[in-house]
């Protein structure tokens, strides 16, 4: 009786939602169907019929997207305080949709009551497990990342005393579970897993709904500029100078748009709505997905709480702390470099962060309040290394693991001489970028002083306006390297290094075996963090002997990781 009752209500649930998908415009296709599926994997999404590649599957019109500015909350609060919340949304901190989830969620009369009523009771994110779960993800890329004192912190310093302030949208915020900091975790959570970033961060009704599946992924939401146009290139309908031997070929010209927008708007698509449209030609039963994105195992769980057994992921990479690859360094040169290669290591150590081909700690605070910043610590930097690619892209330096790491390895096995050579080439690249932005200002100095000057009321006004414009770039000046393209590094060191290194100065280097020796040092030190074996896991996946369904998820994360560290080792 209590499964049927179950039932009932999840059907009652996806019954009202479909109602409020159609009374708010969503236009779902006829041969796209929202399933409940299991426990496990919710809702799902698929084909009941044959969809075509650039098939609207559904709209999205942007004023159902919940978000803090669609919110009726938004309009309650003073302007100073929505000011404060748009700050911390504009730093990439959902502030302000976590109200508008906790406030809409509060309210049985909500816009989007049969959306929210839709949405998980709970997730299986880490941040959501038991004490006992979490120790099972020692030793990944995960451990210590998962730091509920800062949630409770964000909770407790922001979201609490913004509630506070208005007691007659949040009533009674010491007691009421609806404002609790377990429905923070919650509605965080589920806007980690469920919320897409536009212009904004908004959940996004419908389009959350489809799963992710590593190289599956058959359709995509599209703002109408994004969206490919399909066309027949033998019509005469395709761009000059387009060619090939493929009938059909794909274009995003704005005629071709334009075109199919017109078709769609006269079928009753909104020409401002979001679309989700089938990415290739998709059969009947198919389910349908929406890729997150290249996220490693045990991102995917991090963020929507599971992983994938049967899948070898090729996104997998595993964290390596900058102070456990410089120690691993210092002890392996004691083992097999050269005397010479040990007494300069700290002299490339120190070029190295001079020239931002390292972070240095000490240029990096942990917080912004000046009272209490420390320097971020060796410890808390990460690299990221990952399987290299298969092919040799021609123009671009031979890399054992490719990325970051791999190229502080190569500058540390150079001798002297080709230190040397190294270091003259990047302060030659320096000297080349500075040169190019002095002209650059020496011809913005010659139109200034042909510029007519302003005079009359307002002009001190502008004038200090342009004083001010002329400190910002100044600053934007002063922070740029010297030698290295920092927005390309940047990306290689926050992007887990899913990019070549080829925008760096290339690393001359004889000694490949040493390179190779310093980066296996590394690797088997990171491998030495976890506290099982990988045949231990392995054993305990294969009997599924597990207390919980979070201790398998961590203990098969934690085996991913390992095999990709041991085929990266028995690679060099």
């Amino acid at each position: 009786p209590d499964a049927k009752i179950m039932a009932d209500q999840i059907e009652s649930k996806r019954v009202a939602f479909l109602k409020w998908l159609e009374e708010n415009d969503f236009k779902v296709n006829p041969k796209v169907e929202l399933r409940y599926t299991s426990p496990e994997f919710g809702y799902t999404v698929h084909a009941t019929g044959a969809l075509k590649a650039g098939e609207i599957l559904f709209q999205v019109p942007q004023d159902a997207q919940l978000s803090f500015g669609n919110s009726e909350l938004h309009d309650k609060l003073k302007p100073k305080d929505r000011k404060e919340i748009q700050q911390y949304e504009d730093e990439g901190v959902w502030t302000g949709l976590i109200l508008a989830m906790l406030y809409e969620n509060a309210q049985t009369n909500s816009r989007w009551r049969a959306y929210l009523d839709i949405l998980p009771e709970s997730l299986d994110v880490p941040t959501m497990w038991s004490e006992e779960d979490r120790a099972e993800l020692e030793g990944t890329s995960l451990d210590g990342k998962l730091d509920e004192e800062e949630l409770k912190s964000m909770y407790d310093d922001v979201v609490k005393p913004m509630m506070k302030k208005y007691p007659a949208l949040f009533p009674k915020v010491d007691t009421n579970p609806l404002f609790s900091f377990a429905m923070f975790k919650r509605m965080g959570s589920i806007i980690g897993a469920y919320s897409f970033t536009n212009e904004f961060v908004a959940m996004t009704p419908m389009a959350d709904m489809l799963n992710h599946a590593t190289g599956k992924n058959n359709a995509r939401l599209y703002v109408d500029d994004e969206a490919e146009v399909e066309y027949d290139e033998d019509s005469g309908d395709g761009e000059a100078g387009d060619a090939g031997p493929a009938a059909k070929r794909r274009k995003t010209s704005e005629d071709a748009i334009a075109e199919r927008n017109k078709k769609e708007e006269k079928e009753g698509y909104s020409p401002f709505a979001l679309k989700m449209r089938a990415t290739r030609d998709i059969a009947a039963g198919e389910e349908l997905f929406n890729t997150y994105g290249d996220l490693s195992s045990t991102e995917l769980l991090e963020k929507y709480g599971y992983v994938e057994p049967d899948v070898e992921n090729p996104h997998d990479d595993v964290d390596v702390s900058l102070k456990l690859a410089l120690d691993s360094f210092r002890a392996q040169l004691e083992k097999s470099g050269s005397k010479e290669q040990q007494d300069l290591f700290e002299e490339k150590l120190t070029f190295m962060r001079e020239n931002g081909i390292l972070p240095d700690p000490s240029d990096m605070m942990d917080s912004e309040e000046e009272e209490i910043a420390e320097p971020v610590g060796d410890d808390e930097i990460d690299f990221s290394v990952r399987r290299p690619k298969t092919e040799k892209v021609e123009g671009e330096p031979e890399e054992p693991l490719g990325g970051v790491l791999s190229y502080v390895a190569q500058i540390i096995a150079t001798s002297k001489e080709e230190f040397e050579a190294f270091k003259a080439e990047v302060e030659k690249n320096a000297k080349e970028q500075e040169e190019g932005l002095g002209g650059d200002e020496d011809e913005e100095d010659e139109e200034e002083e042909e510029k007519p000057k302003k005079t009359g009321k307002g002009s001190k006004k502008r004038a200090r306006e342009e004083e001010e414009d002329e400190d910002e770039e100044d600053d934007e000046d002063d922070d740029e390297m010297e030698g290295i393209d920092e927005a390309k590094f940047l990306e290689l060191l926050g992007m887990a290094d899913k990019e070549p290194v080829s925008a760096l100065v290339e690393v001359k280097v004889a000694n490949t075996s040493l390179v190779n020796s310093l980066l296996k040092s590394v690797l088997e030190a990171r491998f030495a963090l976890y506290p099982s074996s990988l045949e231990d896991d392995e054993k305990l996946i294969k009997e599924n002997n597990f207390r919980s369904k979070h201790q398998r998820f961590a203990v098969i994360a934690r085996a991913q990781e390992k095999r990709l560290l041991k085929s990266l080792i028995s690679s060099l």
